[in-house]
């Protein structure tokens, strides 16, 4: 039993009615029906933290609307306009978003495990409400009249969309078109992503594993870091795209690099010269208790690498893949690790806590691990007060006898995690998930 809703503008003071109404569905309450809504305008709406799971709105706008850290699980959205959205945090598994339009939206954090963002016929209103498959073979717009903005091809544009860490496992992208879209620290394992563009695309630590590329457009993307193997992308235009390059004998000029970064340092910016290492795969050079303090490291490849006793106290590591590397009483204070894949590494009694920055106004700057993929890593004893994990995986990490006072663990993924004789005075869980009590 439905009741269908045609060509209508929906507003602010309606939302709570349809997410009641929604959450009785869901509960099989008897005789409430279920709304279908065709072609409506909810564009401009904010549905933040909003329970929508089950919501039914083909062909509707939702137009720069807000849905932060709300749900749209199994939510039926075929070829709705969601361009401008902020979808950040939002979870749609399940969600059928083929055709739709997602330009320019924020899905940073968003969770569409299993959706569908596949091709679909593109359908508009017909003159009584109804929705038709359009015919892209209409002559164009009179002089002075608008030109209809929806895609003609009927495929998801979510191009120049910021993906950045969200949750695509699984995912149904073919045909879609990502051109632009920022995917970086993306779980894009097992998403079928045959015939995609993907051109220009960045997709830094993402992780493909096990996604299928077939016919996919790779032109120009840059996969600086990204999990995936050569195999993958047999079948693919890669004309232009961007991998990790490997240094040329790095570990005979790194001694005279390291001496111009020194005077740098000491002279304030005055004489010799920063030390950038970025977007290099730094495997094969020999950096275990070098003092890389200050240095620029972004998007760089340490996987496996021996690390110990290191000292990268203020240096900006964002990006960068450092799975199953050793940095067992490694200095990482004040160290910008957003974003950095630190799957399964050794980080037993590193120093991560607050940096003090001396100056006029002395300040202290804690460690940035936000978003950084930690799962199975080892904190043991670790120093990490003040640190931020907003948005971290820190699932099945040990934290035994680590220092977490002050840190800040919003939105941080704990299950499993072991914080046994941690010290987590002042520590702000706010939103976090998993946490053993």
């Amino acid at each position: 039993m439905s009741r269908l809703i045609q060509k209508r503008t929906i507003d602010q003071s309606a939302i709570e009615k349809i997410v009641e109404q929604l959450a009785r569905v869901r509960a099989k309450t008897r005789g409430v029906e279920m709304i279908v809504f065709q072609n409506c305008d909810f564009s401009n709406l904010d549905f933040s933290e909003k329970n929508l799971d089950g919501l039914d709105a083909v062909g509707s706008l939702f137009v720069n609307s807000m849905f932060r850290d709300g749900s749209l699980r199994k939510a039926n959205l075929y070829t709705a306009d969601m361009r401008g959205a902020d979808l950040h945090g939002c979870d749609l598994s399940g969600a059928d978003l083929r055709g739709a339009s997602l330009r320019s939206s924020d899905l940073e954090n968003a969770i569409l495990r299993e959706t569908k963002l596949q091709a679909g016929v593109l359908l508009v209103p017909d003159e009584d409400g109804g929705l038709v498959t359009h015919n892209t073979n209409q002559k164009r717009a009179a002089v002075g009249e608008r030109p209809m903005e929806l895609p003609l091809t009927g495929k998801s544009l979510i191009r120049d969309t910021l993906l950045t860490d969200s949750n695509l496992s699984d995912a149904n992208l073919s045909d879609a078109d990502l051109c632009f879209t920022d995917l970086s620290g993306a779980n894009l394992r097992g998403a079928d992503l045959s015939r995609c563009n993907l051109s220009s695309a960045r997709l830094f630590g993402a992780d493909l594993t096990g996604a299928t590329l077939a016919g996919a457009r790779l032109n120009s993307a840059n996969f600086a870091t990204a999990i995936f193997d050569l195999d993958q992308l047999a079948t693919c235009d890669r004309t232009g795209m961007i991998f990790s390059t490997k240094p040329i004998n790095l570990d005979r000029k790194l001694p005279e690099l390291l001496k111009e970064h020194a005077e740098w340092l000491a002279s304030i910016g005055r004489r010799g010269a920063q030390l950038d290492l970025s977007t290099l795969d730094l495997r094969e050079v020999t950096l275990a208790g070098q003092d890389l303090a200050a240095t620029m490291l972004r998007v760089c490849t340490f996987a496996g690498m021996d690390l110990r006793k290191t000292k990268f106290t203020a240096a900006d590591m964002g990006g960068s893949d450092m799975r199953r590397a050793d940095l067992s009483g490694a200095d990482l204070r004040g160290a910008n690790l957003a974003r950095v894949n630190l799957e399964g590494a050794k980080l037993a009694q590193a120093v991560m806590g607050r940096l003090r920055i001396a100056g006029r106004d002395e300040t202290y700057v804690g460690t940035n691990l936000s978003h950084a993929r930690l799962a199975n890593a080892n904190f043991e004893g670790a120093k990490l007060a003040g640190a931020n994990f907003d948005g971290a995986d820190l699932s099945n990490a040990t934290l035994v006898g680590a220092d977490l006072s002050g840190a800040c663990f919003t939105r941080a993924n704990l299950s499993n995690a072991n914080l046994s004789q941690a010290n987590t005075q002042n520590a702000d869980f706010k939103k976090s998930r998993g946490m053993r009590t």
